[in-house]
């Protein structure tokens, strides 16, 4: 059996099996030095601090960066001198890791309203093999993500020779279309070979895939966008600005006690203006046309309405605002949080 450390699954030779359970190896005896890119969305229970990025391993320019899949909700302490946070969250393959930081570690806002501090990351000692990709900073501190999009050779030869994605109306699940914003679709997945990976893109030869409730009992079939791996056989390497990658919509769960999970993880997605399209060049996304959502789905995990709601986002009661912490006249989240 193969493990691959990277995408949170196993298997033998072309055959994958992506975890389903997450948790259950919690060794934090290591300390890293590195960066979290976070949000603060405000649901109906409350502010919600949401870690979208880690960041850990700079070498010169260069890093290696970790998504995660799930979080638990943020514990905040205060002392004479600043704000301490800590969040615990899982990663690929089952592993815990904890990330803490203050106020004090705060560096900057992007311009999608999340911020981005210096933090330590506690994991085992061999973290950096669960590192889900690669990237760089530009200027200072400006990250930039080796991500990919996988197209057929027909497809991936007119894009090459225009420096241009055209961008497109489907929402997630890519059954409706979406009136507001259109997406470039992106993966850290370096290739897609069979239907397990094209599940993790919300992708199926089957035209469906299987949503799991938290009471282990009921699964919700939803359709999804019909495809075979041979119609993405093509890749294209792209480097894109974190600050254009739209949020991540999430669940939430009540499985031993609150928790959220990112769903489909493996998808970046970077909003346009619908029918605009965006352009490229020398591999690197132009960031001239972005638009950001200033929102986020958070699916109730108990139901099956819940769990099609980040799928379905422009049609469900769901969705949350992104708070604007800037705006609001705060200088960091942890601050807004004290306050609130």
């Amino acid at each position: 059996m193969d493990k691959n450390k990277m995408f949170n699954r196993y298997g033998y030779g072309t055959d994958h099996v992506y975890y389903e359970e997450f948790g259950g190896s919690n060794d934090r005896s290591h300390c890293f030095v590195g960066y979290v890119k976070c949000k603060l969305v405000n649901t109906q229970r409350g502010p919600l601090l949401i870690p979208d990025l880690i960041f850990l391993d700079q070498k010169n320019k260069y890093f290696k960066w970790i998504q995660p899949l799930t979080f638990f909700p943020s514990e905040l302490s205060l002392s004479k001198q600043n704000i301490q946070c800590s969040i615990t969250l899982d990663i690929s393959c089952k592993k815990t890791i904890e990330i803490k930081f203050t106020n004090k570690d705060f560096i900057k806002f992007f311009k999608d309203h999340s911020e981005f501090y210096q933090c330590e990351i506690y994991g085992p000692e061999n973290l950096l093999d669960y590192v889900t990709g690669i990237g760089y900073f530009v200027n200072k501190l400006d990250p930039y993500l080796r991500l990919y999009h996988h197209t057929s050779a027909e497809a991936k030869k007119s894009i090459l020779k225009h420096g241009y994605f055209d961008d497109s109306k489907g929402n997630f699940a890519g059954t409706k279309e979406l009136e507001k914003i259109g997406y470039l679709y992106l993966t850290c997945l370096d290739t897609i070979i069979n239907e397990a990976d094209l599940n993790q893109i919300a992708m199926s030869k089957k035209k469906f895939i299987l949503l799991q409730s938290d009471d282990k009992i009921n699964k919700r079939k939803l359709h999804v966008l019909y495809r075979q791996t041979k119609q993405l056989e093509e890749t294209i390497v792209i480097q894109v600005s974190v600050e254009a990658i739209s949020p991540h919509h999430i669940h939430r769960h009540l499985d031993d006690g609150v928790f959220y999970s990112i769903c489909t993880p493996f998808i970046f997605r970077v909003g346009v203006r619908p029918g605009t399209g965006i352009g490229f060049r020398e591999k690197r996304l132009i960031n001239k046309n972005i638009r950001t959502a200033d929102y986020i789905v958070v699916g109730d995990g108990t139901s099956a309405e819940g769990l099609v709601a980040p799928y379905d986002e422009e049609n469900t009661d769901y969705i949350y605002k992104i708070e604007k912490i800037k705006e609001a006249g705060y200088s960091n989240s942890l601050v807004y949080l004290i306050e609130y």
